[in-house]
């Protein structure tokens, strides 16, 4: 009897303190649970999208491990946010303008040219990146267009190529 008894306390103090320490005497009192461990780490649920997707009356703040895109996720009460980066796509366009383009500065023979770019639209981006590129005139010999790294739009934009060298007749 004395043993219920002393095991009924220890079930009520716990109840009264809020906080469940595992792997520590001492729980964090900011903690309602306090998993501590110098040599093993915290194992989540681990679910397919197709097991995630079919809980019901999910909680927000409800953690997860995605086995299909290897990832950590958590329910914002709107949609699933996972907390892995994934790589953006290529960039793809389906057009270039030239007939639009705009060239800002200008260009003198056996001068080095200074502040001068040529801006191109597009159309048909998807959000993805390119790399920068590099082209040599072909028509005027000592120039050079480059294109910095980035990212296109979601469907129209502007590329603006920076044009740099000596023209040369």
């Amino acid at each position: 009897m004395k043993h219920i008894f002393t095991a009924g306390l220890l079930y009520l103090s716990t109840l009264s303190f809020g906080h469940v320490g595992i792997g520590t005497a001492q729980p964090n009192n900011n903690a309602i649970l306090d998993l501590t461990s110098t040599n093993k780490g915290f194992l989540p649920p681990r679910l397919s999208t197709v097991q995630r997707d079919n809980i019901a009356g999910i909680s927000e703040g409800l953690v997860i491990y995605n086995t299909d895109i290897k990832c950590l996720q958590y329910w914002n009460s709107s949609t699933w946010v996972g907390s892995c980066k994934t790589a953006p796509p290529p960039g793809i366009i389906t057009g270039l303008d030239c007939s639009t383009a705009v060239i800002t500065g200008t260009l003198e023979e056996n001068t080095a040219a200074s502040g001068v770019s040529a801006t191109i639209a597009y159309s048909g981006g998807n959000g993805g990146t390119y790399s920068g590129q590099t082209v040599a005139s072909s028509g005027v010999a000592g120039l050079v267009a480059t294109l910095s790294p980035g990212a296109f739009a979601n469907g129209n934009g502007m590329l603006t190529y920076t044009i740099t060298g000596t023209p040369m007749g």
